[in-house]
């Protein structure tokens, strides 16, 4: 027997079909007011709020050729009959005929949220044709932490999923399928490239980039780096750049002008932080560049005694080389982006 929370399909007045929950609550019936025919009249053109506890999960009227989600399995609509309350639908192939209440426009997928020794469950609804990306926002805007830094994971029958275009149905999703996700506040990992700081580098007015390119041991999602502030300005304007590859004119993965900000009576020698909306997955053995252009005129800090090959928290290897396009001198011995802020 269902439950009452279990959704089933129901046509409503406009004879639209829709996943409904809640349908054997009963509704409170409030004594009718004897009213005048004009006033009934007024009051049907008005909008009037809905006293019921009914959840619209999406309201969406299925058509021919269209994807719908099955008992037997992702397929494509045939043909409607509303008589019957029946749809047909081609599933890899060979053609099925379902009871309305069996075809699905919308997955619902349970999450179970880790973080630390808490454990929370949640059921979400998504559209057929959901892809891997779309997941993981859905899966992130549920998230609640006022940490600033939050490194999501999401799993699906033990496998770590990415942020792709893949759909639910090539995943071979079912309603009620399981999704493992896990989230970790807190500080990030740090390689640091050198050894020393040393006054006397020039920064021009947003034509001069300073960049690094890295390749890891394993892959890491990055969150930010590290640059040298621009010594007697303590909220220097920036444009900063995480690129997916060894050269400035390679796939963007995040950009944003921000300020580089100085607290007063830090050394000019202190390393500021730069951080991004959210980490950014870096595949291992892949090269990816992290570059600044400062949007003032001055002279910052840079490092030296930097290497090729550097260690990194969290047993990651790092090889850097000198990035492809940069203009202002830093490369793997010295200059900019002392610091990058990951997870692994």
């Amino acid at each position: 027997m269902l439950s009452s929370n279990t959704p089933i399909w129901k046509t409503n007045q406009e004879n639209t079909w829709g996943l409904y929950n809640h349908t054997d609550y009963k509704l409170p019936v409030h004594p009718e007011k004897p009213t005048d025919t004009k006033q009934q009249k007024e009051k049907t053109k008005a909008k009037q709020p809905t006293d019921t506890p009914f959840y619209f999960h999406k309201l969406k009227q299925e058509t021919k050729g269209t994807t719908i989600c099955t008992p037997k399995g992702y397929g494509i609509i045939q043909s409607i009959d509303p008589e019957k309350n029946t749809i047909t639908v081609k599933v890899q192939g060979i053609i099925h005929d379902f009871d309305k209440s069996e075809a699905m426009t919308e997955v619902p997928i349970s999450v179970i949220y880790l973080k630390e020794s808490m454990k929370t469950e949640e059921t979400i609804y998504l559209p057929v044709n959901s892809t891997m990306k779309e997941v993981f926002e859905r899966v992130e805007s549920s998230v609640n932490t006022e940490e600033t830094w939050v490194d999501i994971k999401v799993f699906f029958q033990g496998k770590e999923l990415e942020k792709t275009e893949e759909t639910l149905e090539k995943l071979k999703v079912t309603p009620f399928s399981k999704f493992l996700t896990t989230y970790t506040p807190g500080k990030p990992m740090t390689i640091k490239r050198f050894n020393h700081a040393n006054q006397g580098w020039c920064v021009a007015y947003s034509t001069n980039i300073d960049a690094i390119s890295f390749q890891c041991s394993k892959t890491i999602r990055v969150i930010g780096f590290g640059v040298y502030p621009v010594i007697n300005n303590e909220n220097a304007a920036a444009k900063v750049t995480l690129y997916g590859a060894d050269n400035v004119k390679g796939q963007v993965l995040f950009c944003q002008e921000m300020n580089v900000v100085k607290n007063a009576g830090e050394p000019d020698n202190q390393v500021a932080r730069i951080m991004f909306n959210k980490p950014y997955t870096c595949k291992a053995g892949e090269y990816f560049s992290c570059a600044i252009s400062f949007l003032v005129s001055g002279n910052s800090y840079y490092g030296s005694g930097g290497q090729v090959k550097m260690d990194g928290e969290g047993e990651v290897t790092f090889n850097f080389k000198n990035c492809v396009g940069a203009n202002n001198g830093t490369g793997t011995s010295s200059g900019q982006i002392p610091e990058i802020y990951y997870y692994v």
